[in-house]
């Protein structure tokens, strides 16, 4: 999962942007958060000091949107609803990976996925198949419509 994880292209911008917030407030530690995490209040409470709130205001918007993403729990009907309403064009960051195909467990979600990645009679063929096999092929026609999807639209991997 941590490979995984390291391996996002949206986890590298991330990280890149805390890393320029976090030297706003002159932090050594470039792992670290802004907000604190774990219930850190202190940590938290430190966006509101005047340093930060005499800075250019395009400073203190940057350094509110870290707190909020750090803030934010992934997976929530929140993410979800900003998501859709910001119009995320989530393959530009993000393609399924073996972690993905690994958790992915639901055998109905599983045919579902491969019927849209690989079609109907794929999806069909393989009702029968243990998970294993069904990630194995959902991953595989993942992969291959991906490639397809960037050679004919100009898009670059990553």
């Amino acid at each position: 999962m941590a490979a995984s994880i390291a391996g996002c292209k949206a986890e590298a911008a991330f990280t890149e942007q805390r890393r320029e917030v976090l030297a706003l407030f002159g932090a050594l530690d470039e792992g670290g958060t802004i907000a604190g995490g774990n219930g850190d209040d202190y940590a938290t409470a430190r966006v509101c000091s005047p340093a930060c709130w005499r800075s250019p205001k395009t400073d203190v918007m940057r350094v509110l949107t870290i707190v909020m993403a750090e803030m934010l729990e992934a997976g929530s009907a929140v993410i979800e609803a900003l998501g859709n309403h910001l119009n995320v064009d989530t393959g530009a960051w993000w393609q399924p990976d073996g972690a993905f195909f690994d958790l992915l467990r639901d055998k109905e979600i599983a045919n579902a996925m491969l019927a849209d990645l690989a079609g109907k009679h794929v999806a069909d063929g393989n009702v029968a198949e243990k998970s294993r096999r069904r990630r194995r092929s959902s991953a595989i026609a993942c992969r291959a419509r991906t490639v397809a999807r960037k050679s004919t639209n100009g898009c670059r991997a990553g």
